[in-house]
């Protein structure tokens, strides 16, 4: 009997472990399989750059940067976890397409060591602000975007630093420790009061940070940067409910859109017209 529990419990260490690392782990650098969202042929009208930037830590960020002849300003894109930069082209297209530049990057490149530290939003958060100090010079507006952990990288720097002029975030969660919770409940039910600690105890050991300590929704009860939330209304991956609880606390959440019908990150492709439109409406009002 004393052996089965004992087998139990390394078996409960070994799966900590392993989800620890594959988050610590899991910064994504220029995967190829996230290139099948990007054709070069839809930016044909634009003005390409590729773009380099070391960051503090000695880190490469790397990038495209997409110019027009007249731009009402830029936007810089953050992308989710396990993709890179290349999946937010159809993104890019948008904002293009409403008149701002845009800068797909990303969150850090495989080069260098720590960039196998993801923060899930706090490490990246503290980049994507060397990013917009970057070009506030070049620019009048500087705007960020993100899809789920990109959206709360977005959303944390935006309470962190408020440099960025507006901020839109799509799908991210409301709390990391709450959204590993979630995560646990959905995929080993009953396992989550041991396998919670001791994960967040491994991401402490492995990546130099607490998970209890990203919290989203709570860091924007502070922030003056105003702040549009997508979510999607049957999302798999972070709950609604995260998206609601964040326009609610957020201080100067301007506008709330629930897209009906979507999962996560799926939003755009799902409704194109009015995910624009939404999007345009935000943008317009903090142009009066």
């Amino acid at each position: 009997m004393i052996n089965i529990i004992v087998i139990f419990f390394a078996i409960l260490l070994l799966i900590a472990y392993y989800v620890a690392r594959y988050i610590v782990n899991a910064n994504v650098h220029t995967k190829e399989q996230s290139r099948y969202h990007y054709e070069q042929s839809e930016f044909a009208d634009y003005q390409k750059e590729d773009f380099r930037y070391i960051n503090k830590e000695g880190n490469s960020l790397i990038g495209l940067l997409f110019r027009q002849e007249k731009s009402r300003g830029l936007i810089i894109l953050a992308h989710g976890f396990g993709t890179n930069h290349f999946f937010m082209a159809k993104h890019a297209q948008l904002f293009l397409r409403i008149g701002f530049d845009t800068l797909l990057y990303s969150h850090v490149h495989a080069d260098n060591y720590h960039s196998k530290k993801c923060g899930m939003g706090g490490f990246e958060s503290d980049d994507l602000d060397e990013l917009v100090q970057r070009f506030k010079a070049e620019y009048n507006i500087v705007g960020t975007y993100g899809i789920s952990m990109g959206g709360a990288t977005a959303l944390l720097h935006s309470a962190k630093y408020e440099s960025a002029d507006f901020c839109i975030s799509e799908s991210a969660y409301a709390s990391m420790y709450s959204e590993l919770r979630f995560k646990f409940r959905r995929k080993m039910p009953g396992l989550g009061w041991i396998l919670l600690p001791l994960t967040r105890f491994f991401i402490w050991l492995l990546g130099g940070y607490d998970i209890k300590n990203i919290q989203i929704s709570k860091a924007l009860e502070k922030c003056n940067t105003p702040i549009m939330i997508i979510h999607g209304s049957l999302d798999p991956t972070v709950h609604i409910e995260d998206g609601l609880q964040i326009a609610r606390q957020a201080k100067n959440c301007k506008r709330l859109y629930i897209c009906n019908g979507a999962k996560h990150t799926n939003s755009l492709a799902l409704q194109p017209q009015r995910y624009q439109k939404e999007v345009e409406t935000f943008l317009t009002e903090l142009e009066k």
